[in-house]
């Protein structure tokens, strides 16, 4: 948890092939940030919170970046390659190139995956209990190209909500994937998506 650290700046890496073979839970995760419990409030002494994620290279895991009960925060310039389920298959967590959880007041921009599976942007749960929705957030300028890739990987799924919050989604393009918005805010604006 960092939710007493600020102005976070997390840049320039390179992170390769983590595969956990022993079965630890949670383990998988290239970059993970997180705040304490859950609160759809999304109270600022709770969440790990003014933070960049930026220029980040990575391959052959099952998550590259991670992110829960956050707030206020930028990941941008990431390219990912062969983010698949085929990486520490016993340890728990989605698949996922970008995994946001349970997030307030965040851009995603300049995404490039590449047989890998894509982003997903949904409730904060514990056991069971989805306690908060993602809400107030941009994703552009997104590609993610599954055209070489032998199996259907996960593409981008979105979930928000939350009666003022809003979403945009803008300049996504991507080929063999699917875009699902199973739960979207009144506030959601689409523009310029090639699937």
């Amino acid at each position: 948890m960092a939710i007493n650290d600020s102005d976070i700046l997390i840049s320039d890496h390179v992170i390769e092939r983590i595969n956990c073979t022993n079965g630890k839970i949670n383990w998988g995760i290239g970059i993970g940030l997180a705040g304490s419990t859950y609160d759809n409030n999304y109270p600022e002494d709770q969440a790990v919170k003014n933070f960049v994620v930026a220029n980040i290279t990575g391959s052959d895991c099952r998550q590259l970046i991670h992110v829960e009960n956050g707030k206020h925060f930028v990941i941008r310039n990431i390219k990912a390659r062969n983010i698949t389920p085929d990486f520490s298959k016993k340890a728990g967590i989605d698949n996922a190139t970008v995994a946001i959880y349970g997030c307030d007041n965040f851009v995603i921009d300049n995404i490039e995956m590449i047989n890998s599976a894509g982003m997903l942007i949904g409730y904060g749960v514990i056991k069971g209990k989805y306690l908060s929705i993602p809400q107030n957030f941009r994703v552009n300028n997104i590609q993610l190209d599954n055209t070489h890739l032998a199996y259907k990987c996960a593409g981008i799924q979105i979930s928000a909500g939350n009666a003022v919050s809003f979403v945009a989604l803008t300049n996504i393009e991507m080929k063999r994937a699917s875009l699902e918005l199973p739960q979207q805010t009144a506030n959601t604006f689409l523009c310029e998506i090639s699937m």
